[in-house]
Protein backbone atom coordinates (compact mmCIF):
# COMPACT_ATOMS: atom_id res chain seq x y z
CA UNK A 1 0.00 0.00 0.00
CA UNK A 2 1.10 3.58 -0.67
CA UNK A 3 1.30 6.36 1.92
CA UNK A 4 -1.82 8.00 0.54
CA UNK A 5 -3.78 4.78 1.07
CA UNK A 6 -2.53 4.42 4.65
CA UNK A 7 -3.52 8.01 5.42
CA UNK A 8 -6.97 7.68 3.86
CA UNK A 9 -7.65 4.52 5.83
CA UNK A 10 -6.04 5.30 9.19
CA UNK A 11 -6.96 8.97 9.62
CA UNK A 12 -10.36 10.61 10.01
CA UNK A 13 -11.77 14.14 9.95
CA UNK A 14 -9.05 15.19 7.53
CA UNK A 15 -8.77 18.89 6.67
CA UNK A 16 -6.33 20.91 4.61
CA UNK A 17 -4.01 21.28 7.62
CA UNK A 18 -4.46 18.24 9.88
CA UNK A 19 -5.84 14.75 10.38
CA UNK A 20 -7.08 12.75 13.39
CA UNK A 21 -5.51 9.34 14.00
CA UNK A 22 -8.16 6.62 14.06
CA UNK A 23 -6.20 4.63 16.66
CA UNK A 24 -5.45 7.21 19.35
CA UNK A 25 -7.54 10.23 18.26
CA UNK A 26 -4.46 12.44 18.28
CA UNK A 27 -4.63 15.40 15.89
CA UNK A 28 -1.58 15.47 13.63
CA UNK A 29 -0.67 18.67 11.82
CA UNK A 30 -0.01 18.22 8.11
CA UNK A 31 -0.61 20.59 5.23
CA UNK A 32 -2.31 18.69 2.48
CA UNK A 33 -0.09 20.06 -0.28
CA UNK A 34 3.07 19.09 1.66
CA UNK A 35 2.52 15.34 1.43
CA UNK A 36 2.14 12.80 4.24
CA UNK A 37 5.40 12.97 6.20
CA UNK A 38 3.98 14.02 9.59
CA UNK A 39 1.04 11.64 9.32
CA UNK A 40 3.19 8.63 8.45
CA UNK A 41 5.80 9.56 11.07
CA UNK A 42 3.10 9.53 13.74
CA UNK A 43 2.04 6.03 12.70
CA UNK A 44 5.64 4.81 12.72
CA UNK A 45 6.39 6.32 16.14
CA UNK A 46 3.21 5.40 18.00
CA UNK A 47 1.56 2.54 16.12
CA UNK A 48 4.20 0.03 15.15
CA UNK A 49 2.69 -2.56 12.81
CA UNK A 50 0.16 -0.17 11.29
CA UNK A 51 0.92 -1.58 7.83
CA UNK A 52 -0.31 -5.05 8.81
CA UNK A 53 -3.40 -3.62 10.50
CA UNK A 54 -4.22 -1.53 7.43
CA UNK A 55 -3.87 -4.50 5.09
CA UNK A 56 -6.07 -6.59 7.39
CA UNK A 57 -8.74 -3.88 7.39
CA UNK A 58 -8.72 -3.71 3.60
CA UNK A 59 -8.91 -7.48 3.34
CA UNK A 60 -11.80 -7.83 5.81
CA UNK A 61 -13.49 -4.51 5.02
CA UNK A 62 -13.40 -3.40 8.66
CA UNK A 63 -12.71 -0.21 10.59
CA UNK A 64 -9.22 0.23 12.11
CA UNK A 65 -9.24 -0.12 15.91
CA UNK A 66 -6.56 0.35 18.56
CA UNK A 67 -7.32 -3.16 19.87
CA UNK A 68 -5.83 -4.58 16.68
CA UNK A 69 -2.35 -3.71 17.96
CA UNK A 70 -0.32 -5.83 20.33
CA UNK A 71 0.69 -3.66 23.28
CA UNK A 72 4.38 -2.80 23.34
CA UNK A 73 4.72 -4.51 26.73
CA UNK A 74 2.81 -7.65 25.71
CA UNK A 75 5.88 -9.85 25.19
CA UNK A 76 7.30 -8.94 28.62
CA UNK A 77 3.94 -9.45 30.32
CA UNK A 78 3.58 -12.84 28.62
CA UNK A 79 7.08 -13.85 29.72
CA UNK A 80 6.48 -13.01 33.38
CA UNK A 81 3.05 -14.65 33.23
CA UNK A 82 4.53 -17.90 31.94
CA UNK A 83 7.01 -17.97 34.81
CA UNK A 84 4.31 -17.35 37.41
CA UNK A 85 1.61 -19.60 35.94
CA UNK A 86 3.52 -22.45 34.31
CA UNK A 87 6.60 -22.62 36.54
CA UNK A 88 4.99 -21.60 39.87
CA UNK A 89 7.23 -18.54 40.04
CA UNK A 90 6.42 -16.56 43.25
CA UNK A 91 4.93 -13.11 42.68
CA UNK A 92 7.50 -11.73 45.12
CA UNK A 93 10.24 -12.63 42.62
CA UNK A 94 8.73 -10.15 40.16
CA UNK A 95 9.67 -7.34 42.56
CA UNK A 96 13.14 -8.74 43.32
CA UNK A 97 15.84 -6.54 41.65
CA UNK A 98 18.28 -9.47 41.44
CA UNK A 99 15.73 -11.65 39.67
CA UNK A 100 14.84 -8.77 37.36
CA UNK A 101 18.51 -8.31 36.44
CA UNK A 102 18.91 -12.00 35.62
CA UNK A 103 15.80 -12.22 33.43
CA UNK A 104 15.57 -10.67 29.98
CA UNK A 105 11.99 -9.44 30.40
CA UNK A 106 11.33 -5.78 31.08
CA UNK A 107 10.94 -5.09 34.80
CA UNK A 108 7.44 -4.55 36.18
CA UNK A 109 5.98 -4.69 39.68
CA UNK A 110 3.76 -7.56 40.77
CA UNK A 111 0.69 -5.32 41.09
CA UNK A 112 0.94 -4.46 37.38
CA UNK A 113 1.53 -8.07 36.40
CA UNK A 114 -1.39 -9.29 38.52
CA UNK A 115 -3.69 -6.66 37.01
CA UNK A 116 -2.76 -7.77 33.49
CA UNK A 117 -3.18 -11.44 34.35
CA UNK A 118 -6.67 -10.78 35.71
CA UNK A 119 -7.54 -8.94 32.49
CA UNK A 120 -6.16 -11.82 30.41
CA UNK A 121 -8.25 -14.39 32.25
CA UNK A 122 -11.39 -12.32 31.67
CA UNK A 123 -10.78 -11.95 27.94
CA UNK A 124 -9.87 -15.59 27.26
CA UNK A 125 -12.66 -16.87 29.49
CA UNK A 126 -15.27 -14.88 27.58
CA UNK A 127 -13.80 -15.84 24.21
CA UNK A 128 -13.82 -19.55 24.98
CA UNK A 129 -17.32 -19.43 26.43
CA UNK A 130 -18.62 -17.72 23.29
CA UNK A 131 -17.04 -20.36 21.04
CA UNK A 132 -18.66 -23.21 22.96
CA UNK A 133 -21.97 -21.48 23.66
CA UNK A 134 -24.97 -23.51 22.56
CA UNK A 135 -22.84 -26.40 21.31
CA UNK A 136 -23.13 -29.94 22.64
CA UNK A 137 -19.83 -31.21 24.01
CA UNK A 138 -18.37 -33.98 26.12
CA UNK A 139 -15.95 -33.11 28.91
CA UNK A 140 -12.82 -35.25 28.63
CA UNK A 141 -10.58 -35.49 31.69
CA UNK A 142 -7.30 -37.32 31.07
CA UNK A 143 -3.60 -37.58 31.83
CA UNK A 144 -1.06 -35.88 29.60
CA UNK A 145 2.72 -36.11 29.23
CA UNK A 146 4.72 -33.33 27.62
CA UNK A 147 8.54 -33.48 27.50
CA UNK A 148 8.67 -35.82 30.51
CA UNK A 149 6.35 -33.51 32.48
CA UNK A 150 3.14 -35.20 33.60
CA UNK A 151 -0.13 -33.33 33.89
CA UNK A 152 -3.88 -33.66 34.00
CA UNK A 153 -5.93 -31.91 31.38
CA UNK A 154 -9.51 -31.08 30.41
CA UNK A 155 -10.78 -31.10 26.83
CA UNK A 156 -14.16 -30.23 25.36
CA UNK A 157 -14.96 -32.77 22.65
CA UNK A 158 -17.34 -31.29 20.05
CA UNK A 159 -18.32 -32.08 16.49
CA UNK A 160 -15.73 -29.50 15.46
CA UNK A 161 -12.95 -31.35 17.29
CA UNK A 162 -11.15 -31.17 20.64
CA UNK A 163 -10.53 -27.94 22.53
CA UNK A 164 -8.14 -27.49 25.48
CA UNK A 165 -9.91 -26.20 28.57
CA UNK A 166 -7.43 -26.63 31.41
CA UNK A 167 -3.95 -28.03 31.93
CA UNK A 168 -2.17 -28.50 35.25
CA UNK A 169 1.33 -30.05 35.62
CA UNK A 170 1.94 -32.26 38.65
CA UNK A 171 4.57 -30.94 41.05
CA UNK A 172 6.00 -34.44 41.51
CA UNK A 173 5.25 -38.05 40.56
CA UNK A 174 3.94 -38.92 44.03
CA UNK A 175 1.03 -36.52 43.54
CA UNK A 176 -0.33 -38.47 40.56
CA UNK A 177 -3.07 -40.16 42.58
CA UNK A 178 -6.78 -40.71 42.01
CA UNK A 179 -7.54 -38.36 44.91
CA UNK A 180 -5.41 -35.64 43.29
CA UNK A 181 -7.34 -36.03 40.03
CA UNK A 182 -10.70 -35.84 41.80
CA UNK A 183 -9.69 -32.81 43.85
CA UNK A 184 -8.51 -31.01 40.73
CA UNK A 185 -11.75 -31.79 38.90
CA UNK A 186 -13.82 -30.56 41.83
CA UNK A 187 -11.73 -27.42 42.31
CA UNK A 188 -11.92 -26.40 38.66
CA UNK A 189 -15.62 -27.06 38.28
CA UNK A 190 -16.47 -25.13 41.43
CA UNK A 191 -14.20 -22.17 40.67
CA UNK A 192 -15.96 -20.82 37.59
CA UNK A 193 -19.46 -19.46 37.21
CA UNK A 194 -20.75 -21.44 34.22
CA UNK A 195 -23.67 -23.83 34.44
CA UNK A 196 -23.45 -27.29 32.90
CA UNK A 197 -25.49 -26.27 29.86
CA UNK A 198 -24.53 -28.31 26.78
CA UNK A 199 -22.94 -31.20 28.65
CA UNK A 200 -23.66 -34.65 27.17
CA UNK A 201 -21.20 -36.71 29.21
CA UNK A 202 -18.01 -36.53 31.24
CA UNK A 203 -15.12 -38.76 30.16
CA UNK A 204 -12.55 -39.45 32.90
CA UNK A 205 -9.68 -41.35 31.26
CA UNK A 206 -11.43 -44.53 29.97
CA UNK A 207 -14.56 -44.21 32.07
CA UNK A 208 -17.72 -42.31 31.21
CA UNK A 209 -19.42 -40.44 34.06
CA UNK A 210 -22.95 -39.07 34.19
CA UNK A 211 -22.70 -35.26 34.55
CA UNK A 212 -25.36 -35.43 37.28
CA UNK A 213 -22.90 -37.41 39.40
CA UNK A 214 -20.19 -34.76 39.24
CA UNK A 215 -20.09 -33.27 42.72
CA UNK A 216 -19.89 -29.68 41.52
CA UNK A 217 -22.68 -27.93 39.63
CA UNK A 218 -20.48 -25.44 37.76
CA UNK A 219 -18.10 -25.62 34.85
CA UNK A 220 -15.40 -23.48 33.31
CA UNK A 221 -14.57 -22.71 29.71
CA UNK A 222 -11.09 -21.48 29.00
CA UNK A 223 -7.74 -22.32 27.46
CA UNK A 224 -4.72 -24.12 28.84
CA UNK A 225 -2.65 -21.19 30.11
CA UNK A 226 -5.69 -19.34 31.41
CA UNK A 227 -6.43 -21.87 34.13
CA UNK A 228 -2.85 -21.72 35.35
CA UNK A 229 -2.95 -17.93 35.25
CA UNK A 230 -6.20 -17.99 37.20
CA UNK A 231 -4.74 -20.46 39.70
CA UNK A 232 -1.70 -18.22 40.22
CA UNK A 233 -3.98 -15.22 40.77
CA UNK A 234 -6.03 -17.15 43.29
CA UNK A 235 -2.90 -18.21 45.20
CA UNK A 236 -1.59 -14.65 45.16
CA UNK A 237 -4.80 -13.32 46.66
CA UNK A 238 -4.77 -16.02 49.35
CA UNK A 239 -1.19 -15.10 50.21
CA UNK A 240 -2.07 -11.40 50.37
CA UNK A 241 -5.02 -12.10 52.67
CA UNK A 242 -2.77 -14.14 54.94
CA UNK A 243 -0.21 -11.33 55.10
CA UNK A 244 -2.91 -8.82 56.03
CA UNK A 245 -4.16 -11.06 58.81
Amino acid sequence: MKNAEFVNLLYKNATATEGTCSFCNRVVKQKKQAGYKNLITHLQDFHNGYETVAEECVKNNCEPLSSMFVHKDAADTYGWTKLVALKTFPFTHVDDPIIRYAIRYKAMDRATLLKRMVALVGVVDTNSAEKLAGEKFALVFDGLTDSAEHAIAFFAATKQGLRFLAFLPFQDESSMTAAEHIDFLDMVLSQYMYGLVGWTKVQVHRYEVDPRNVRSCRAFLFDREEHLVSKAIQESRSSTDAEQE
